[in-house]
């Protein structure tokens, strides 16, 4: 189902799917040609946390802005791949693991870095659209965030990132907790 005038449509989708716990695909082909396979956790005004769904397994959290949504599907591969989840115990129940707040990036980001060391930032319309490592300072319209490299080094400075940039945030999977296990500590 396409997406048209703004984000209310999308948010009235996501909630309904929230709210009968079923599994959706969605699709931000402008910024990721893949779909988002995903059960949806909480619907704030400009944003949504889903679970991510990846190889029938639940590979963590991510934040998208409602306003990148294009599709929401929910059809027979959705509900197949449900019920594999559901059939196999993978998914029980969909929530967060701490209370995130959705009004804003701000919040969002905070509630994370309380109690996740590592996460990814993305910018999709960014010359640097992937950005992974600690967030160290938030303010009103920027986060600094320190960011580790492909083979594990930390940069040297802050990277600091306008929140009108952001366009998902990604907390609690297993590429983030693996590479974050093995970073070497700065110098």
């Amino acid at each position: 189902m396409k997406m048209k005038s703004g984000h209310t449509r999308a948010r009235r989708q996501l909630q309904r799917h929230k709210t009968s716990g079923s599994m959706i695909s969605i699709g931000r082909s402008r910024l990721e040609p893949d779909k988002l396979w995903a059960f949806v956790v909480k619907v704030g005004p400009e944003l949504v946390l889903l679970m991510d769904v990846t190889d029938l397994s639940i590979d963590g959290f991510k934040i998208v802005r409602i306003e990148d949504i294009l599709t929401i599907e929910r059809r027979g591969p959705e509900e197949w791949f449900e019920h594999i989840l559901r059939s196999e115990g993978i998914v029980i129940d969909v929530r967060a693991p701490f209370e995130v707040s959705l009004a804003n990036w701000k919040s969002a980001i905070a509630a994370i870095k309380n109690r996740s060391r590592h996460l990814i930032v993305e910018c999709e319309e960014a010359e640097d659209p992937f950005i992974i490592g600690d967030v160290r300072h938030l303010n009103a319209r920027t986060l600094a965030i320190r960011y580790f490299d492909a083979v594990g080094d930390w940069e040297l400075s802050d990277r600091v990132i306008p929140y009108s940039r952001i366009t998902s945030v990604t907390f609690g999977d297993r590429y983030t907790a693996l590479c974050g296990k093995y970073v070497r500590e700065p110098d």
